[in-house]
C-alpha cells in the first residue's frame, strides 16, 4: 500500500516550520503566548456553561497541536500518513 508520500513529505516539512519558527527566542516567547491564552495550563471547565467549555476546550486544542507538530517524531509522522492512505484507500473502495 501506498503510504502517502506526498502527506508524509507534506508532514516532515511543516513540522520542521514549527520548529523553526518556535525556536527561535521570538518563537518560544510567542508559544508561551499562545499556551498561556489558550488556557493550556488552567481549567476549561465552566460550571454551568456548557458553550464556554466546549469553546475553551477547542482554544486548548489549538494551542496543544502546534507543541504536538514540533514534538513529532518521524514514527508519528509515519502512522500519521498510514492512517492517511489507509483513509483513502477506504474511499476508493467504497466507491
Amino acid at each position: 500500500m501506498n503510504l502517502g508520500n506526498w502527506n508524509l513529505g507534506r508532514l516532515r516539512a511543516r513540522a520542521a516550520d514549527y520548529r523553526t519558527v518556535f525556536g527561535t527566542p521570538a518563537g518560544q516567547r510567542v508559544l508561551a503566548d499562545i499556551l498561556n491564552r489558550n488556557l493550556v495550563a488552567g481549567d476549561p471547565f465552566v460550571p454551568g456553561d456548557r458553550d464556554q467549555t466546549i469553546h475553551n476546550l477547542g482554544r486548548q486544542r489549538a494551542a496543544l497541536g502546534i507543541v504536538g507538530i514540533i514534538k513529532m517524531d518521524e514514527e508519528a509522522m509515519l502512522e500519521i500518513a498510514r492512517r492517511g492512505a489507509d483513509a483513502e484507500w477506504d474511499r476508493e473502495s467504497q466507491a
